[in-house]
Order: structure tokens, then sequence, then C-alpha cells
């Protein structure tokens, strides 16, 4: 008799789960909590992906720029962005399969790949942490309820007294800053890069 496998229903989804992008020896490698889990199809998650020693890369506008640029990018291929928030030391992101074939795996590790080559070339430094955290959603989940928690970081961080008006954040979700607006929100970017009150942490 053959075998089959059985891909989980997003109420079987595994939560809180810290995966490695690079296989690790024998000895240190731990059994996942669902071996199964593919991580691949219309699943939804809340990613956070912390930055080398936790060094505040992203307090330099033209790098967070530079990030937000290529996730939009990589997502667009086989998820829909539902929300994103990249503070100084780690990028927020809740974001949807759109596909049976969506990979959140590939998607991480193409996007670590991506801005941490450039980041590399530029500075001579490691740009990301090597594992990443995620959370996938169960059914009972409303992304809605998710976006406002990822959105409230940057206020959490006094970084902004407004998330709708924070330069880094975006997503379908996003609460849209009024045009009048605007004006405030790029000066936001300058003063930002030089805030040392910092105080989020990922999940």
């Amino acid at each position: 008799m053959s075998e089959t496998s059985v891909t989980p229903s997003p109420a079987q989804a595994p939560v809180g789960t810290q995966l490695q992008l690079r296989p690790e020896s024998p000895r240190q490698r731990k059994r996942p909590r669902l071996a199964e889990f593919s991580y691949k199809g219309p699943y939804a998650y809340h990613v956070t992906i912390v930055t080398h020693a936790r060094v505040p890369v992203f307090a330099n506008p033209q790098e967070a720029d530079s990030i937000v640029r290529h996730l939009i990018q990589t997502a667009e291929q086989q998820f829909s962005l539902h929300a994103y928030c990249l503070m100084p030391d780690h990028l927020h992101i809740l974001l949807q399969g759109t596909a049976e074939n969506s990979n959140l795996l590939q998607f991480v590790q193409r996007l670590k790949q991506l801005t941490g080559f450039g980041f590399k070339q530029r500075t001579g430094q490691t740009l990301w942490q090597q594992s990443f955290y995620d959370h996938a959603l169960r059914k009972d989940e409303d992304l809605a309820q998710v976006a406002p928690y990822i959105f409230a970081n940057p206020v959490e961080a006094d970084l902004v007294t407004d998330g709708g008006l924070y330069p880094w954040s975006g997503g379908d979700y996003y609460p849209r800053e009024p045009a009048a607006d605007g004006a405030k929100a790029a000066s936001l970017r300058a003063s930002i890069s030089s805030s040392e009150a910092y105080h989020d942490q990922p999940p």
C-alpha cells in the first residue's frame, strides 16, 4: 500500500515556529512541530525577520527604502502583502499565498538573499539573522486583527505618534494617510533616522 502525504489545513498549521533557512548539523537539528507541513499553499503568515546582532540598519532611510522596494517586488509573485512594517532592526510581514505553489520558505530565502547580497556589497556586513520567526494563522484568526498590531509597532517604539504616518509601513490593510499629511509623513523620514527611542521586540 502506497503512502500519501496530507497537507494540513490552516487550523493545523504550526504556530510560533522558528525556521532555519540553512541546514543544521544532525546533532543541532530539532524535529519540527509539524514535520509534514510544507509551508506551501494559500496560507496566511505573520513573519518577523531580524537584523544580524539587532543592528538598527534601517534607521538609515536609504536602506529602509531598499528593503521595502524588494519586499513588494518579491511578494507580488506569489503572495498578497496584507501588511508590513520595517522597524530599525527588524521587519514584520503579514502575507498570504495566492496559489497552491506559494512557498513561504522560498519567499523569505529570496528576500533575504536579494537584500543581504546588496548590503554585503555596500558595507561588507551581514544584514540578517540566519533564522526567522513565523506564525501561521489559524482559521479563527482574522487578518484584519493582526494588521493593527503590526502598524502599532512604530507608535509603541515612540518613533511616531500616528502609525498611519510611518514611512515604512504598508500593505492592503494599511491606514492610508490623508493627502494633506503627506508633507508631515515625508518630514518624519529624517527625524526617525536619528531617533534613539526603540523598544519593540519580535514575538
